[in-house]
């Protein structure tokens, strides 16, 4: 495997066409690209034009990666290797994860050049559902690497996270669990205050800052019968944009609560969100000529239900009354 990475680094963008054999060395390669096991069914895939496609290449600090980069808990983000686990022994390893449980400090910034700062417990980077186990179909083609951040703010929605990875190990793009923050970018910097222990493949590494990339058709490859369909659609090339969905990581005053308390039984809200609430409810509690506008207006609407006789009218009336907000600002400053 170290010696197909050197191979495709020194022919990186070039129009060689690249073949590869099966090898008791070179698992990973073998597996991400499927070349078959059975030596005259690989060499027939290396001379069969159709499986030649264009591949991109996931870079991390200039190294090339097969598999996944995972910065931080490792178990936490590697549940596919305990597949084979039985239930017992799954039960355990979640009730470990629990106990083990730590936050780091991560500033993120894209290719777009947005900054994210947040705490997590493991990020993984990889380039496609091969790997992943997503419901859905990441590209090995778009020039874009795929990124998993694992930040649960509350000790319930870690559970329901490890429960789902354990025992249903999938992960749906459109639905992602309350713990994970999902980007999608062509460039990914991560950096640290202190150094980040991370897995690149089956090397274990240190460093303060992580640069990641995706080099676009980098290679010429053959590859093996399974990727057939995919290389069928490569003339239909989608010029997908960054996805960047962050908003359930923690932010603010929640990242030095989960370093400094550890994670709560159930989500604390910082005093951000408190602001926001207090700033909302003054703001209803204040005069306007909205509120007095419908006031009359529900006023009216009330007499004349009084005078027709009419309950439903009445109803009405109580509903357009802008009453609510005001008094439960009035609730709130009481308190």
């Amino acid at each position: 495997d170290a010696d197909i990475k050197q191979f495709f680094k020194n022919h990186l963008n070039t129009p060689l066409n690249i073949a590869i054999v099966p090898n008791q060395n070179c698992s990973m390669a073998m597996k991400k690209y499927a070349i078959s096991k059975d030596i005259f069914e690989a060499i027939d895939d290396a001379f069969n034009e159709k499986l030649r496609s264009k591949i991109d290449i996931l870079m991390c600090n200039e190294f090339i990666t097969f598999n996944k980069i995972v910065i931080g808990d490792l178990d936490s983000m590697n549940q596919f290797l305990y597949k084979d686990m039985s239930i017992y022994a799954k039960v355990k390893k979640v009730f470990s994860n629990l106990k083990n449980i730590k936050f780091n400090k991560y500033t993120l910034t894209t290719s777009k050049e947005q900054q994210i700062q947040t705490v997590a417990t493991a990020i993984t980077v990889l380039e496609y559902d091969d790997i992943a186990k997503t419901e859905n179909v990441l590209s090995i083609h778009d020039g874009k690497l795929n990124a998993f951040i694992l930040a649960p703010t509350s000790l319930l929605s870690y559970i329901v996270y490890i429960l789902s990875m354990f025992f249903y190990q999938k992960i749906s793009l459109f639905s992602l669990p309350k713990s994970l923050g999902f980007i999608k970018a062509s460039k990914l910097s991560i950096s640290s205050n202190t150094p980040m222990d991370y897995k690149l493949d089956n090397d274990l590494l240190s460093a303060k800052e992580i640069e990641l990339y995706v080099i676009q058709d980098g290679i010429n490859l053959h590859l093996g019968k399974a990727f057939e369909s995919k290389v069928k659609n490569d003339d239909i090339k989608v010029d997908e944009k960054d996805s960047i969905k962050v908003n359930s990581l923690p932010a603010g005053e929640m990242n030095e609560m989960l370093i400094n308390r550890g994670l709560p039984l159930f989500k604390k809200a910082a005093e951000d969100q408190f602001r926001e609430l207090f700033l909302s409810l003054r703001g209803s509690a204040k005069f306007s000529y909205v509120f007095l506008t419908l006031m009359i207006l529900s006023t009216l609407l009330a007499t004349t239900g009084l005078f027709a006789n009419s309950a439903p009218v009445i109803i009405g009336a109580m509903i357009l009354a802008p009453l609510m907000a005001p008094i439960v600002s009035l609730a709130m400053g009481g308190g």
